[in-house]
């Protein structure tokens, strides 16, 4: 870490860098969203769905993170214009958020762990 500190007099600290390396370093945003983000993911899952187990977190975060669950409904054109409108409203969302009303009531039925 010397090398990058002013109190050390480093030679990569900022005043030994050139305007141009300046210049693109205050283009640069260091963070770690892409990292922090399954976990994030998979915590907010564990809060939402207390009694889920979890290997079917993982599975769902790891769907939800690649993109798996949240496709790109572009390139399939809307057949009528609720299903348009539902698509708008609901943004990116995956197959099983703008599945028709009985394929959710369906799924819901089968898969549900809480009892309405």
């Amino acid at each position: 870490m010397g090398n990058y500190l002013e109190a050390t007099k480093g030679k990569l600290c900022e005043s030994a860098m050139p305007e141009w390396a300046k210049g693109v370093a205050l283009k640069c945003v260091a963070h770690n969203n892409l990292a922090e983000m399954p976990f994030a993911v998979g915590k907010y899952y564990d809060h939402f769905f207390s009694s889920m187990t979890l290997a079917n977190i993982g599975g769902l975060t790891t769907s939800s993170v690649n993109g798996t669950f949240n496709r790109d409904k572009s390139a399939s054109p809307a057949k009528t214009k609720k299903t348009e409108a539902k698509r708008k409203q609901m943004g990116g969302a995956g197959d099983a958020v703008t599945a028709s009303d009985p394929v959710r009531s369906a799924i819901h039925a089968l898969s549900s762990v809480r009892s309405g």
